[in-house]
């Protein structure tokens, strides 16, 4: 799939992929994405901080889905934030086109 994208879109449970792989044939994908939070980490000694300074650790959903329902379920719940991008188009791209 790698090569560069022309469009990705959110559709349901998946993201809809159009790009172009490695030998510049055009691709047209339904992926699968498995989006990742960060969560506040006991763990002084983290691999992973927050912008605030913050210790945190991943935390990978297996669906967009879940991803939605737990950010749902933790909303407004005081002193627990979750760190990460919720938009999961933006995070995809982070993760699959890092430069």
């Amino acid at each position: 799939m790698i090569g560069f994208y022309t469009s990705i879109v959110h559709k349901g449970n998946t993201l809809l992929y159009r790009g172009y792989d490695q030998n510049g044939k055009r691709v047209q994908e339904r992926l699968k994405f498995r989006p990742t939070y960060y969560l506040e980490s006991k763990k002084l000694t983290s691999k992973y901080h927050g912008l605030d300074g913050t210790p945190v650790e991943p935390m990978t959903f297996p669906t967009v889905k879940d991803a939605n329902e737990f950010e749902k379920l933790y909303e407004g719940v005081k002193d627990f934030k979750i760190y990460g991008n919720p938009r999961h188009v933006p995070a995809f791209i982070q993760q699959h086109f890092p430069n």
